[in-house]
């Protein structure tokens, strides 16, 4: 199972370092400098609005499809015809609650182009649901290539309206640009699921349907209640302050660069799920895994967080024509949040996979108190700054939260000399970065071609990455 992991591991690591860098700096970047931070303010605005309802959209379908499919892939006929249903239905009651959460929320001006982005909310929950199937089936290459599937179209079709008319784009542009790609990438979905497991998709009563909501409750309470606390600020932001477009803009610009690189660590979490379920009979398999996954995870989110604090003015500057040192500072605290998120994929995936749900959603339940607070009180101080600290300090309590969760499950065998590698390599990142900053004095594009490198011999060094492993993947390829 380690091999498998780490194998499909590096495949959807290097697919997605091709595709979501070129969709990001080359479609989403100009789209916000096309229509300024003010517009594209309120599109991430509307955007998270869109966020807060996805308990009715998702209601937790997703995870626990993957999680029983691994489990029991006969489950995979039993439960995924009355889930489509359940999704169809739940889709139209999405739809009508965000039209009147638009309201409630002052975006009535807006409805058009908010139901629009909640339609294409409903189109990428009907594909990672698809895409549940696929992993739970152990499709895992499959699923991956289907991660960047929908970024790849976007980045042709979105990428083509903007070089053939952007004097002209829209937001609109935007929105419908993403939407054609989404469809694309649905019916390819469907029709590779649909090959590898024939099913019929049937029409179920209520009462099957009340069934199998109740099954997924647990799993959706905590899809809402982590949106709640990840996906706020950008509505909060935009009604607390005057210049609250502009102000959410800023936070958009970086937020963006972090949900990025955030997809990357959540497809581990999305490989990591239908393993731990698969392995939940062995202490040994569980511990094995959760090791694997922290260590390359760490791997992951230390560089990009060093390179992205240590760089944070040069980068925002050299992608937005607005930024300035604030953009920066803004990004700073953002990109900090990384590590953070990178924890709670590991470990909240294993605690999903164990089926300690309840207990999680007590500790998102008091982290969107604390975050909801602590927005209230930073924002109408430090605007979007305030609102990124709160973000930071409330990932901070849920991972601490979940922590003290798995070592109640899974007591963490720590050696000394897996925190004296994780505590050098970390350490190394940080001399590397530095050092590149202080001493070379590149531009943060090519002091990051210089920095990649470095981290990669810091891996092996400190043996975050081992050689023997990596050399038994490439035999398997």
């Amino acid at each position: 199972m380690r091999k498998v992991f780490l194998t499909n591991l590096l495949f959807v690591v290097a697919i997605n370092l091709v595709v979501k860098p070129l969709y990001l700096f080359g479609v989403e970047v100009r789209v916000q400098n096309t229509l300024g931070a003010e517009v594209y303010g309120l599109y991430f605005a509307l955007l998270n609005s869109a966020y807060l309802l996805q308990i009715i959209n998702d209601f937790g379908i997703q995870i626990f499809n993957n999680r029983q499919v691994a489990i029991d892939q006969s489950k995979l006929r039993a439960f995924f015809p009355g889930f489509i249903t359940l999704k169809v239905v739940l889709s139209g009651v999405y739809l009508l609650s965000l039209m009147i959460l638009g309201i409630f929320l002052g975006f009535a001006p807006y409805l058009q182009a908010l139901l629009l982005i909640g339609v294409n909310l409903i189109l990428t929950s009907f594909i990672l649901f698809l895409r549940s199937g696929i992993s739970g089936l152990g499709y895992y290459r499959i699923d991956s290539a289907l991660s960047v599937l929908d970024k790849f179209l976007m980045l042709i079709i979105v990428g083509g309206m903007l070089f053939l008319f952007s004097e002209r784009f829209t937001l609109f542009h935007f929105v419908f640009g993403q939407m054609a790609a989404l469809m694309l990438t649905l019916v390819f979905s469907w029709l590779l699921l649909n090959r590898y497991s024939p099913w019929t998709l049937t029409w179920l009563s209520f009462k099957q349907l009340r069934s199998l909501a109740m099954k997924a409750l647990p799993y959706a309470t905590a899809v809402f209640l982590m949106t709640i606390y990840t996906r706020l600020d950008g509505v909060m932001i935009m009604r607390l302050l005057k210049d609250g477009d502009y102000e959410t803009g800023i936070y958009a610009a970086g937020y963006r660069i972090l949900d990025a690189v955030n997809m990357i660590a959540l497809l581990f979490a999305l490989l990591l799920l239908p393993m731990f379920s698969n392995s939940r009979s062995s202490i040994t398999q569980l511990r094995l895994l959760l090791g694997e996954g922290f260590r390359y995870m760490w791997m992951l989110v230390i560089p990009v967080c060093v390179f992205g604090i240590s760089f944070r003015e040069e980068i925002m500057t050299g992608l937005y024509a607005q930024a300035d040192s604030y953009w920066g500072d803004v990004f700073g605290l953002l990109i900090a949040n990384f590590i953070l998120m990178g924890m709670m994929y590991v470990f909240g995936t294993f605690l999903t996979a164990m089926g300690h749900v309840k207990s999680m959603n007590i500790v998102f339940a008091i982290t969107v108190l604390l975050n909801i607070v602590l927005n209230f009180l930073f924002i109408p101080h430090y605007k979007a700054a305030g609102a990124a600290a709160a973000t930071l300090i409330t990932q901070f309590f849920a991972v601490c939260g979940i922590l003290a969760l798995c070592v109640r499950v899974l007591p963490l065998n720590l050696t000394t000399g897996f925190v004296f590698r994780v505590l050098g390599f970390t350490s190394f990142c940080v001399g590397a970065c530095l050092f590149i900053l202080n001493s070379i004095g590149l531009v943060w594009y090519l002091a990051l071609c210089v920095y990649i490198p470095s981290i990669l011999v810091g891996a092996f060094v400190f043996r975050i990455l081992v050689w023997s492993e990596i050399a038994d993947v490439l035999r398997r390829v």
